[in-house]
């Protein structure tokens, strides 16, 4: 395996965290502009799903289970919980401080799911 292949996943990652810390600016700048997190939340997720709806459809459409209850409220739960507060708390942490402290602590997100798991004995 040449250098090439080993500066790939470097590479790799040095383009998201450039990209993620261009957007927590934007965001900033909007959030400090007046836009109300709700509102920017929802549009995020509705670009997300309006992207990834026809993927999914045409990838999945004959190996998806049947569409229940329960699985409806996993899916709930899981946009609540995942999606909603998540983002939400993360806008409201970014417009209470800088956008590089919260880029900074967001990429520290392994760590604290490492330091919480060990205690609680779900690491394997």
């Amino acid at each position: 395996m040449g250098w090439i292949e080993l500066l790939k996943p470097v590479a790799a990652m040095i383009a998201f965290d450039t990209l993620f810390a261009v957007m927590t600016v934007l965001v900033k700048k909007a959030l400090d502009g007046g836009l109300n997190p709700v509102v920017l939340i929802a549009l995020r997720q509705l670009v997300g799903a309006a992207f990834l709806a026809p993927i999914a459809y045409f990838k999945e459409r004959n190996a998806r289970p049947r569409f229940t209850k329960e699985i409806f409220a996993y899916l709930f739960m899981s946009a609540l919980l995942g999606a909603l507060f998540a983002q939400y708390l993360f806008f409201l942490g970014l417009s209470y401080t800088t956008a590089t402290l919260a880029a900074t602590v967001s990429n520290m997100t392994p760590i604290f799911t490492f330091l919480i798991a060990v205690p609680l004995r779900s690491v394997s």
